[in-house]
């Protein structure tokens, strides 16, 4: 079940965004924005301490400031959740869709994308 089936919302001819699908969307954005800071700021052991409830202490910080990766990721993360919406809607009305997204920087927020979506697992 990918994370844009649950935003698929056809009501007619015309593909419409609700209020909900509208706040459901912003969600996808700020999960997917959460987990690309993580790949950025934190070393393992952050992550460990965000996904187990405790306090993160300054060994848990990358040293190295990501700036550059940070100013890419929210605007593809924003992307690629609206257009996940699409391909899930088109795909039910048995439309091929395609996305590329090149290398680089932007590379933390594919990966956080295709984890959220279910596309992508650990290796």
């Amino acid at each position: 079940h990918s994370m844009g089936s649950a935003l698929c919302t056809p009501r007619g001819p015309h593909l419409e965004l609700t209020v909900a699908d509208a706040e459901t969307l912003d969600r996808a954005w700020r999960a997917a924005n959460f987990m690309v800071a993580g790949q950025l700021f934190l070393r393992r052991s952050g992550a460990v301490a965000v996904l187990s409830g405790q306090q993160l202490a300054r060994e848990d910080l990358k040293p190295v400031f990501h700036k550059n990766h940070w100013g890419t990721c929210p605007g593809l993360t924003f992307t690629f959740t609206h257009v996940n919406r699409l391909v899930s809607c088109e795909a039910a009305a048995g439309v091929d869709f395609l996305l590329i997204c090149g290398p680089g920087h932007g590379a933390p927020a594919v990966l956080a994308q295709t984890f959220l979506e279910g596309s992508y697992t650990a290796p």
